[in-house]
């Protein structure tokens, strides 16, 4: 077993995930990553 995984040989820091997977979870969160107007400075 490599130290960056736990006893059941699941990631220690996190996981990867698949674009589809961080969609919904960027989703879920409110947060929108599509690019728009840049902000006032």
């Amino acid at each position: 077993m490599a130290d960056y995984e736990t006893d059941d040989g699941e990631p220690r820091y996190g996981k990867r995930l698949s674009p589809e997977e961080l969609a919904a979870y960027l989703r879920e969160q409110g947060i929108d990553l599509r690019p728009g107007p840049a902000p006032p400075v």
